[in-house]
């Protein structure tokens, strides 16, 4: 039999993005406009099921706290403006695919993507700000949705026509140079998944039932500080294993080869800012200087070009290499990482658990019917048995958070898709319990 109409209420929906904390009894955000709809379809005598949810909703008035200027007397205000859009999805597909008198197995999967978009924002508001780290963070802009990340954008070579296309151009130390991300609106990124999706399933034999639980985080992408700061404090192995090792190339030798494999070694892609040396002689790291001194080893150079002046609209007249060859300006180990840049920090946030493993035992009926109790089982369990993550990393994305005052609006906040130090030993704890039923 199937059954169609709508789902009820609102218990199924996520709780939905608001901005701000209430300060004022008289400001509250409140629903402008909702749509939602859905399906449940129930077959075979309910061994196969399926239900889906869709809806719309508009919230508006949200309570911000914009900037006061000191001349004004007041140091804050907040005021209701503000209209936000979230829509989303959700689907459960499940069954009993195995039934007989001694085997049963059951299997469900749901599946959820939700997005909240800024329709309208103050006017003396162009964006909203969520957090702000490391020249970029995230933000954003009336028509976008939220989550999006930014980043001061990397000075290239934009001149299609020029052997040295996409290459970093260089300030006169030879480190890379950028432009506010403010100024550029330099997306690189969304800390939101794609979807999520879970799967469970449970396999019984007689009186043994083994459960299993999946959860599978698909796209979106998040900011590690821990390898920020891991990288400027020189403790970064990811960092160290990045590094270009010259060997025994030097002068046009090792520009040609860099040049023969610039993308991968001069134009940086992703999260990845070429250099080439190390800190030690292992590493066949360069001299450098340092005031007065020379050292004899630790120094990197970072490959690209240098400007050799500007014309009157700003445009380079032309580019002196730094690739390995005459004139390529060294840098201490120390002071050469992409720091500046969130972008070199940036990982896939996409992971796959097995969340959960449990058998489970029922007591047969004659052994507890004489305890007049209805039912009674024995469970073993263990969680956080396997973790894949697509940024292979080490940390896991759902900890991907940092909690934070220092944010528009007011009250205590959690910057998503950005974590510091949320790294702590996997535990894979293992437990029993009994369940009763009297």
């Amino acid at each position: 039999m199937a059954t169609l109409g709508s789902v009820g209420a609102w218990g199924n929906i996520p709780q939905l993005t608001t901005f701000g904390t209430l300060l004022n009894p008289f400001l509250k955000p409140e629903i402008a406009t909702s749509y939602e709809g859905g399906v449940d379809i129930n077959l075979f005598q309910n061994r196969l099921h399926f239900s889906g949810t869709y809806y719309i909703v508009e919230n508006k008035n949200q309570i911000f706290s914009p900037k006061t200027p000191p001349s004004s007397g007041y140091s804050s205000r907040s005021i209701n403006a503000g209209l936000l859009r979230s829509r989303g999805i959700e689907l459960t597909l499940g069954g009993t695919p195995v039934q007989t008198r001694n085997w049963r197995w059951d299997v469900d999967f749901n599946f959820t993507r939700n997005r909240t978009r800024i329709i309208s924002l103050p006017d003396d508001m162009p964006y909203y700000t969520l957090w702000e780290e490391g020249k970029g963070g995230a933000w954003t802009y009336v028509g976008e949705d939220i989550g999006d990340i930014y980043d001061a954008q990397l000075v290239t070579v934009t001149d299609k026509s020029s052997p040295y296309y996409g290459y970093p151009i260089l300030d006169n130390t030879g480190k890379w140079q950028s432009i506010d991300a403010i100024n550029t609106k330099n997306k690189i990124g969304n800390f939101n998944p794609d979807f999520i999706m879970g799967f469970q399933t449970s396999i019984s034999y007689k009186s043994f039932t083994l459960s299993m639980t999946f959860d599978w985080r698909n796209g979106g992408d998040f900011v590690s500080q821990t390898y920020r700061y891991g990288e400027e404090h020189g403790n970064s192995q990811l960092f160290l294993d990045k590094l270009t090792d010259p060997g025994t190339m030097k002068g046009q030798e090792l520009r040609d080869y860099l040049v023969s494999h610039q993308d991968q070694l001069v134009i940086p892609t992703g999260n990845n800012f070429p250099l080439v040396g190390g800190p030690t002689p292992e590493y066949n790291s360069f001299p450098f200087t340092y005031g007065p001194y020379v050292l004899p080893y630790g120094g990197v150079f970072i490959p690209g070009v240098r400007a050799k002046g500007y014309d009157s609209n700003g445009n380079p007249t032309g580019y002196l290499e730094n690739l390995g060859n005459d004139g390529t300006l060294t840098l201490p180990y120390a002071g050469s990482t992409a720091w500046s840049f969130t972008r070199a920090f940036l990982f896939p946030a996409s992971y796959l658990k097995l969340r959960e493993v449990s058998l489970t035992y029922a007591l047969p009926q004659r052994l507890i019917s004489t305890a007049k109790l209805q039912r009674a089982s024995f469970s073993v369990y263990s969680r956080n048995i396997i973790l894949w993550t697509a940024a292979k990393i080490g940390i896991d994305p759902e900890n991907a958070y940092q909690p934070s005052t220092a944010v528009q609006g007011s009250g205590m906040q959690f910057k998503q898709g950005i974590e510091r130090y949320n790294v702590t030993p996997w535990a894979i704890p293992v437990g029993a319990k009994l369940n009763v039923t009297f």
